[in-house]
């Protein structure tokens, strides 16, 4: 059993203050538009990922007038009571959890999962590249911190050596630095470009049976992993790209130039399906993610955002059936009506309003009151 109780919220995005009791089970959040749903979802996968999902830097993170936040979680993990803590203070990042406080990320991230699904989603199917890597390293880093460590190497290494390029011409650089660097290139470049083949290799199966479920039996997603080398011909094709390099200042093979290509029913998504088949296999395709991360015994989470909103109500039911009884679910919707009468029994409601907002001079005035009352 793994699930959120209670979230305390200090000075993240629109909430200066904010506490929140939550079920197992299926927690509904409703409200009108920009009431922070959204918001307070962002905050609950924080509290996992330690960042935010949708890639957004922990100092734009900050209520405006202030200058950090906090986030509490109150988990019930297998029957015990887990304080986890993030914040964001000075342009540092804190993680603490009950009395020990993490000196890495790294050391924390992948304890805890969670699985997002967002109206974003549909990039995974008609998005760039760069969507999908994101999607690939966001994903296996929760199982793998190996894979952190040597992702995080790689895009560091790959940015040096396209500034090594930039200026080879320019100042006359010694050209053997070039095979220090690809070296070491190389040992992190094989080690992604295996870890994403077999992490897409085993949602691939899982994808493929959860769209047939969710679409009634209609529908099946298949991924194909398109890397810019196979893990056999990458060092061949890396080595034989220097000169090519050189010519062009930018580093042209490797796993910062992958991709994946989704198809629905044998046929290509982009070209082929309905804005209805691409949302159903990206869905599937997130399921087919907190499937496999079940299989491993993860402790997982799943947040639905926006989701329901553009799934008629038998697929909405569907959905819900692939996910566990035990799997603590929360969904945001603007109003309660376009959710599935099943759904909605033995549910969670959260009901967010509107916050009054406050400007920069009330909140200084605010805090001046509280600091004189205080002394």
């Amino acid at each position: 059993m793994f699930a959120l109780k209670r979230i305390k919220i200090t000075n993240f995005k629109p909430f200066t203050s904010y506490m929140g009791d939550f079920g197992k089970g299926i927690n509904i959040i409703y409200g009108e538009n920009a009431t922070g749903k959204t918001s307070l979802v962002e905050a609950i996968a924080n509290l996992i990922l330690t960042k935010n999902f949708k890639g957004i830097k922990d100092g734009n993170l900050v209520n405006n007038g202030s200058n950090f936040y906090s986030l509490v979680g109150e988990f019930d993990v297998d029957g015990e009571k887990t304080i986890i803590t993030t914040s964001y203070y000075n342009n540092k990042k804190t993680i603490k959890e009950n009395d020990h406080l993490y000196k890495r990320a790294l050391d924390y991230i992948g304890k805890y999962v969670v699985v997002v699904f967002e109206p974003g989603d549909l990039e995974l199917i008609t998005g760039s590249p760069k969507v999908k890597r994101r999607f690939l390293d966001l994903n296996i880093s929760q199982l793998n911190r190996v894979y952190i460590e040597n992702i995080t190497k790689y895009n560091k290494l790959i940015k040096t050596r396209n500034e090594f390029l930039r200026l080879l011409d320019e100042q006359g650089q010694d050209e053997s630095y070039l095979d220090v660097l690809d070296e070491k290139i190389l040992k992190c470049g094989k080690y992604v470009i295996k870890a994403r083949k077999e992490f897409l290799k085993n949602i691939n199966s899982h994808a493929k049976k959860l769209s047939s479920i969710i679409s009634c039996e209609v529908e099946t997603t298949k991924i194909k992993y398109n890397p810019s080398a196979s893990e056999d011909e990458y060092e061949e094709k890396y080595k034989s790209s220097r000169e090519a390099d050189k010519i062009t200042k930018t580093t042209s093979v490797g796993p910062h130039r992958d991709t994946f290509d989704v198809f629905v029913n044998e046929k290509d998504a982009t070209v082929f399906s309905s804005r209805g088949q691409i949302r159903t296999a990206a869905v599937a395709m997130k399921i087919a993610c907190g499937h496999h991360f079940m299989s491993l015994e993860k402790k997982i989470i799943f947040i639905m955002d926006d989701l329901f909103g553009e799934l008629d109500t038998k697929r909405q039911e569907e959905l819900i059936k692939t996910l566990s009884k035990n799997d603590q679910i929360f969904i945001t919707t603007t109003s309660l009506e376009g959710i599935s009468k099943e759904i909605l029994e033995n549910v969670t409601k959260i009901e967010l309003k509107r916050r009054r907002k406050w400007t920069k001079n009330q909140i200084e005035k605010k805090n001046m009151l509280l600091r004189i009352f205080k002394s």
